[in-house]
């Protein structure tokens, strides 16, 4: 049998070779389904709060990354923690998923004694294999109950035929946001949860990530919009998908016309990389933004999810 080792990740160093593996990935799946590459790496950035701690790869005797996992979280103290974990289906065996099972059932028991409180941990990214529902139930996984009433819902539109300008209300104006002082009042807007400086500054320096602002008169960031291409994807896949990662506007802001003008501008700079579609992922409940990509040409498109287990590890007593 094949010796496989296992270590902790670090980003900087290991960042290309994550990049080779996660690219390999989603081309052996479906390059249409969230997260995209981008997303992977804010989340390793961001919401991972101990990479020493709470990541993992996994090589094989080449020294090729056959798989990798993260434990994060919204928050450095949240009570659900996510164990994403990405494997091959190459290298996708009961052995390796169990690896990543029981590295992922030591550390959060760790992590349960540290923080002083149970945790409930759900683990996506390995159901898309057919022999992994033993694998789960052995470790006391459980099916995470779907909620009817709310789902992700993914939309695609065709940049092919060309976008139309955006219609700008009178006393705003469109631009890129470049320069790391105007962080600050990005983050003000921003309404998500925060981005690592780090990571924000190379998705600001990267020619393939882009943030658009709507400023008013007085210099006031009103909405944004974050887009996204990864053109080894494209050349890998031959798929040119662009991605609408955030919209968002100011509440005081909204029902000027705002959101879809900075919306269409986003679709404009997709159109500029070269994308021949764009997509985007929401709640199927976020009624507000559904009326708006509706609105501005988007259709819903059929893609399967992958369901996602879960599980609570009590505190001792």
């Amino acid at each position: 049998m094949e010796n496989i080792t296992s270590r902790s990740c670090d980003y900087h160093k290991d960042q290309k070779r994550l990049m080779d593996f996660w690219l390999d990935y989603r081309a052996a799946f479906d390059v249409r389904i969230y997260p995209t590459i981008w997303r992977i790496r804010l989340l390793l950035t961001s919401r991972v709060w101990n990479q020493e701690k709470d990541t993992q790869i996994w090589e094989n005797e080449s020294g090729h990354i056959i798989g990798f996992a993260m434990l994060w979280s919204r928050q450095p103290a949240s009570s659900y923690i996510v164990l994403d974990s990405f494997v091959h289906p190459q290298f996708a065996t009961s052995g390796l998923l169990s690896a990543i099972l029981n590295w992922g059932d030591l550390r959060v028991n760790e992590m349960v004694k540290e923080q002083g409180t149970a945790l409930t941990v759900y683990v996506t990214g390995f159901s898309q294999f057919d022999f992994s529902a033993n694998i789960l139930k052995q470790h006391d996984f459980t099916l995470f109950p779907p909620n009817p009433d709310e789902n992700n819902v993914y939309f695609a539109k065709s940049l092919q035929n060309g976008v139309p300008p955006p219609t700008i209300p009178t006393g705003y104006e469109i631009r890129k946001l470049q320069d790391i002082a105007d962080l600050e009042s990005y983050q003000v807007l921003y309404g998500f949860s925060k981005v690592n400086p780090l990571h924000q500054q190379e998705l600001i320096e990267s020619q393939e990530y882009c943030h658009l602002v709507m400023v008013n008169l007085d210099g006031d960031f009103v909405a944004y919009c974050e887009c996204s291409v990864c053109f080894p994807e494209w050349e890998r896949t031959s798929q040119r998908i662009g991605w609408i990662d955030y919209v968002e506007t100011k509440p005081e802001q909204q029902k000027k016309g705002l959101g879809r003008a900075i919306l269409t501008a986003g679709l404009l700079q997709l159109q500029e990389l070269g994308a021949d579609i764009a997509m985007l992922v929401t709640i199927n409940t976020n009624t507000p933004a559904v009326t708006l990509y509706n609105k501005t040409g988007f259709e819903s498109v059929a893609i399967k999810e992958y369901p996602s287990y879960e599980k609570q590890i009590p505190f001792p007593t």
